[in-house]
């Protein structure tokens, strides 16, 4: 500091007398008011403390109700928590280090999840052991869930064994949680918060629930879940701690072992605590370097005293070159520079206010010429741009606007600024920018719009505004600028290319529907050839099951034929052989007798199968004759009951005939009705073991009806369908051609006549004739 300075002229006579006034202080504080200062300063300090105490509790329960919200929050913990892992007691080595670092992130002493269902509790380390919710201490599991709130702040020591202030937050919804998460803070944070300010040496805290049960203290971490009354505790303190309670003081004071010590009650309402801090009265001072040193705030209202007369020596000896200074000051603009003549010998300090002035100036100007730059070069990039560009103040003046809008407006510049949208535009466009602006401001966004605007020549101009706000250095709302480009183009060819488009649609839809057309009548072709490949192999197994039935016809007519042949021959040459003595043998001519019967029932089968063959062969070749008369039904039913009943050879079956009461008259042919019931007589003869064979005749709604029933082995199910076709037997080693069913079902579709079937396999068949009767 030179000599010459402002400041050495005005702080040395400062200086000298704050010595003498503080000399003097100390010196009367020493004698006279050392015990009422010191008193009075504890009291200052602790007050002050408790202040700072009640504000660090506050940070550190908020802090940890923060941190136990963002890990419940944590998307991560969520996913591990709803894992079939945190249900069975596992977690992964990722999730571990998850946990430990989210605990260093937040300094934190403990983190935990906790799975609801299984009540799997989990740290950093992995899996500590499931919650056992009987247990008092473990109370706050149950009592978060059913809290309904988002976070609950608590105290324990049963996870830890070491008593934590803990933030237990809800995993998922409020009303159905999944689980638990959070975080404690190991109650030795308090302690060496508490015992900042304090000598450690001298100095413990304790913490006592709202029951004066102690949770924990600072110089014996074993005395705790105690009673305050059954502590190994001083009774002087203890009395110090219940008279504070009682008299709701925040610090007593008390003597133990001829030391002055003070107890000061701290109480945390959100975990129902109370902080006891107890501490020395002396090593407190002398841990704030001693209450002597504390004195100089005495001093320090003396010297503002002192400093009062100082200022107006200041004031005299600054004046002066202060004056002149404003007076240069007034005078220099951007153009000229500081005039820094005339302030010799005016101290230091205005020599550097000079000097500083002139360098200023300097600046300024070149700041300014700075500025005028960057104005032009912006005013030039504006300018530069095709899109329209504008600005409005908060009173929606226009303040400015670039050249491509002076153009698409048609008025200058000066023309523009300073005038609103009504002064401008026409009323109605007016209010709707108007209108548009106002949204801008009130709701501080950017909005961006579709304008249509008419021309004068009649066409329509399109434009795309986008109005924002603009804001001062100090973030001020101050106007909006807005930007408007002509979209007339684009729109054209937008609308262009949503006509081609519609134009396309519809082609493809054209074509959709000619190809659903072509697709139709593939589908119906593909039906065709469906139902055609259908008929196909049902007449290949048709013709199949015919040359099958042909060959078993071939083999099966061979026999026949053979059969009676052979019996012809044998009985022939039998007679012949025994003819000369059959004259005189009278029992030999009676065995004669029978072989030429044989011959005669031989050679009428074989005739019969001969006339069946003949018949077949007319009915292929489309040649049957039929001649319809009118006759009586029951004379060709009697007729072929006759011819028939010698077929039953003495079995036990009966033969029974049953005609209507009246004459049955029809219209068809008497010879190829009979040789249908002889058929069907014939087969029912034929597969009737025992029981019966019935014929009958009666008259149902003008119908003439003929039944053939038998009580024989029947024909099954499968093959009812197929009985009636040639060559078809329903056992291949039944004897026969299986001609005749075929033969009577053409004979009968022939003359008009249904033949009807019903078999039940081994009860027996009953055939029926519906004839039309001839009522004329």
């Amino acid at each position: 500091m030179k000599m010459n300075s402002i400041v050495f002229k005005m702080m040395l006579p400062l200086v000298i007398t704050s010595v003498v006034v503080v000399g003097m202080t100390l010196a009367i504080t020493q004698t006279y008011l050392r015990t009422v200062i010191e008193d009075i300063f504890v009291n200052q300090q602790v007050h002050h403390l408790k202040k700072i105490y009640n504000l660090k509790m506050e940070n550190i329960l908020s802090k940890t109700e923060q941190n136990g919200l963002t890990i419940a929050n944590s998307q991560t913990i969520k996913k591990f928590v709803e894992s079939s892992d945190a249900k069975n007691g596992k977690i992964s080595d990722e999730m571990k280090k998850k946990l430990f670092d989210m605990k260093q992130l937040y300094h934190l002493d403990t983190i935990y999840i906790a799975e609801k269902s299984s009540r799997n509790y989990f740290n950093e380390n992995g899996f500590v052991q499931v919650v056992d919710t009987s247990h008092k201490d473990n109370q706050w599991f149950l009592n978060t869930l059913k809290s309904k709130k988002r976070f609950l702040i608590n105290a324990d020591s049963d996870i830890t064994g070491s008593l934590h202030i803990w933030s237990d937050a809800v995993i998922g919804e409020v009303n159905n949680p999944i689980g638990l998460a959070g975080c404690g803070v190991n109650i030795g944070n308090i302690y060496k918060m508490a015992l900042e300010d304090f000598n450690k040496n001298s100095a413990d805290v304790m913490i006592l629930e709202s029951s004066n049960m102690i949770e924990g203290i600072s110089n014996n971490p074993k005395l705790s879940h105690v009673s305050l009354f059954k502590s190994n505790l001083p009774a002087d303190k203890i009395s110090s701690i219940l008279s504070a309670q009682k008299n709701h003081q925040n610090l007593v004071k008390y003597r133990l072992k001829n030391e002055d010590r003070y107890v000061l009650l701290i109480p945390v309402t959100k975990l129902d605590w109370t902080i006891v801090i107890d501490f020395s009265k002396e090593k407190f001072l002398s841990s704030l370097d001693g209450v002597y040193d504390r004195i100089i705030i005495g001093g320090i209202i003396l010297l503002i005293l002192i400093l009062i007369i100082g200022s107006w020596i200041l004031t005299y000896l600054l004046s002066r070159p202060l004056t002149r200074i404003s007076q240069a000051v007034s005078k220099f603009d951007l153009v000229s520079d500081f005039d820094a003549t005339g302030f010799k010998n005016m101290g230091y300090e205005v020599d550097m206010i000079c000097n500083a002035f002139k360098s200023s100036s300097k600046i300024l100007r070149k700041t300014v010429d700075k500025y005028k730059y960057n104005e032009e070069l912006l005013r030039n990039i504006i300018n530069a741009a095709d899109d329209m560009i504008f600005f409005k103040d908060e009173e929606l003046r226009y303040i400015g606007c670039n050249s491509a809008y002076e153009k698409w407006s048609l008025k200058t510049l000066d023309q523009i600024v300073g005038k609103t949208d009504q002064e401008l535009y026409p009323l109605d466009i007016a209010n709707s920018h108007i209108k548009i602006d106002k949204m801008v401001m009130e709701q501080n966004k950017t909005i961006i719009t579709e304008e249509k605007f008419e021309k004068e020549d009649g066409s329509f101009v399109i434009l795309q505004v986008k109005k924002s706000p603009f804001y001062d250095q100090d973030g001020n709302l101050k106007g909006l600028v807005v930007v408007a480009r002509d979209m007339t183009i684009i729109k054209n060819m937008e609308h262009d290319l949503r006509t081609l488009n519609a134009t396309l649609e519809k082609r493809v839809e054209d074509k959709t529907l000619e190809l659903q057309h072509s697709n139709e009548i593939l589908e119906r072709n593909i039906a065709d050839l469906n139902i055609l490949n259908t008929q196909l192999r049902s007449a290949k197994e048709s013709a199949l099951q015919a040359a099958q039935a042909r060959s078993n016809f071939i083999s099966g007519i061979s026999h026949e034929l053979r059969t009676p042949l052979n019996a012809i021959i044998n009985f022939t040459d039998q007679a012949i052989e025994d003819f000369d003595d059959m004259l005189e043998d009278k029992e030999l001519q009676t065995d004669t007798k029978n072989f030429l019967h044989r011959v005669i029932v031989n050679s009428r089968h074989l005739l019969q199968l001969i006339n069946d063959l003949l018949e077949f062969t007319k009915i292929e070749a489309g040649k049957m004759d039929y001649k319809l008369e009118k006759i009586d039904v029951n004379q060709t039913l009697q007729m072929a009951y006759n011819n028939t009943y010698s077929l039953l050879n003495g079995t036990d079956v009966k033969f029974n005939l049953e005609l209507h009461v009246s004459p049955l008259v029809a219209l068809v042919d008497s010879r190829r009705l009979l040789q249908v019931i002889l058929n069907l007589l014939s087969n029912a003869i034929k597969f009737t073991n025992k029981g019966k064979v019935e014929l009958r005749s009666y008259v149902q709604d003008e119908m003439i009806i003929i039944e053939v029933e038998d009580t024989g082995k029947g024909i099954p199910t499968d093959k009812q369908k197929t009985v009636f076709e040639p060559f078809m037997q329903v056992n291949n080693t039944d004897n026969g051609t299986g001609l005749g069913l075929g033969l009577a079902k053409r004979m009968c579709d022939d003359m008009g006549i249904e033949i009807l079937l019903t078999s039940i396999e081994g009860s027996g068949t009953t055939f029926q004739l519906m004839i039309k009767k001839n009522i004329s």
